[in-house]
């Protein structure tokens, strides 16, 4: 492996911190301003947390007196471009397209043609019309007409988040409970679209590394803590209008909980302690 010294020059690394010890590498990659991007966060030997990270341009120093060396990756395959980051995009956004499909949601609001889900229902449209801008800038990368590769990737992402947030606001000024599997399903497919585009880049430049093939344990994409703050309020507002907790719910504020501690930031605990004030989860008594 390359010998890693101070200032870690660009290219790809990876770290095992024992728990407690990453919000301090967070805290690092934050005071970074870009320079550089966390790809994965694995479960590494020993309990450790297993943190896979790319360098874009030289840092500031690493703290190895606290946190140790990290391991820097050899890269063997061609550097990528981006048609080759747009691949880690497109993929993810299938699904997001099957869960918004016309005939899906025209059933739905057929079942629910209250007044009500009127603003729900212009939302799933606008929301629609979104992921379509984004599939066909995404393809012009892919295709090399794009004359701005890398806005189009900052803009795939900003729209996918103010997506969610519409329809987590007009599903949520419904004023009575209603199946709200298919809302659900869209928004987890949104979030998972949006992580992926945070962090298609660094997936990029780690498939040719010689890291690719070590993942360990669940991979949670992680390029900013308040990415993983948004994964918490979403799994929060599911479980509260669910009125249980559910397998997506608890996904979200888990994976939320673990990218805002990465990125360096205590927020999502002291948004789990005020959601649980706020909104205190009392389980339903059994018949």
């Amino acid at each position: 492996m390359p010998t890693v010294t101070n200032p870690l020059e660009p290219g790809v690394y990876r770290i095992d911190l024992p728990c407690p010890l990453a919000p301090a590498f967070g805290n690092w990659r934050r005071a970074q301003r870009g320079k550089v991007h966390v790809i994965e966060l694995e479960n590494g030997p020993g309990g450790t947390a297993r943190v896979s990270f790319v360098v874009f341009a030289k840092p500031g120093a690493f703290p190895f007196g606290k946190l140790g060396k990290p391991q820097r990756g050899a890269v063997v395959g061609a550097l990528p471009d981006w048609p080759d980051v747009v691949a880690f995009v497109l993929k993810p956004l299938v699904p997001v397209e099957e869960a918004l499909a016309a005939k899906r949601w025209a059933d739905f609001f057929v079942a629910h043609a209250q007044p009500e889900f009127a603003e729900l229902r212009e939302a799933v449209a606008v929301v629609r019309a979104n992921m379509a801008v984004i599939r066909s800038q995404l393809e012009a990368v892919k295709s090399g007409t794009a004359s701005n590769p890398g806005a189009v990737l900052n803009n795939a992402g900003a729209i996918a988040k103010q997506s969610i947030e519409l329809l987590l606001h007009k599903a949520g000024a419904i004023p009575f409970a209603f199946p709200r599997a298919l809302v659900n399903e869209t928004i987890e497919k949104l979030q998972a679209f949006a992580d992926e585009v945070g962090a298609a880049p660094g997936k990029a430049l780690h498939a040719i590394s010689n890291f690719a093939g070590d993942a360990a344990g669940v991979v949670v994409p992680a390029e900013i803590g308040l990415g993983g703050v948004a994964l918490f309020l979403a799994g929060a507002y599911l479980r509260y209008t669910e009125h249980k907790p559910s397998p997506l719910s608890n996904g979200l504020m888990l994976a939320g909980g673990a990218v805002a501690v990465v990125a360096g930031g205590t927020l999502s605990l002291n948004l789990a302690n005020l959601f649980e004030r706020i909104f205190p989860f009392h389980p339903e008594p059994k018949p």
